[in-house]
């Protein structure tokens, strides 16, 4: 069975986990961990940016609606790398590792 967790980010309070998350939630970006978890054991969360096979490409972690999936978008790339298809489930523990979130690194 799959868990079904949610963080939101809050500019004063930084990132909110759980039962601490508080209506009204007009001031929170809302995120959904995807059960997936990086090479280290950590916890994917969608916005959260990740390094994929060492530092070859920075990318984010977003929800794609019409395919049903967790996948990435990228934000930069090695020059070797131009090219890149998405991660299938198992890749993620193995090539991944989350270094932070688009909230606290991009200050979006």
């Amino acid at each position: 069975m799959r868990i079904i967790k949610f963080r939101s980010w809050d500019k004063e309070r930084g990132m909110v986990y759980g039962i601490d998350i508080i209506n009204p939630l007009r001031n929170y970006k809302l995120m959904q961990y995807t059960g997936l978890k990086d090479k280290n054991g950590k916890e994917v969360w969608e916005g959260d940016v990740l390094e994929v096979d060492g530092n070859e490409r920075i990318v984010k972690v977003v929800w794609h609606e019409h395919a049903g999936m967790w996948d990435t978008d990228v934000i930069s790339v090695n020059e070797k790398e131009k090219a890149f298809a998405s991660l299938k489930n198992y890749e993620w523990r193995l090539r991944t590792k989350v270094i932070g979130n688009i909230y606290e690194l991009y200050n979006q």
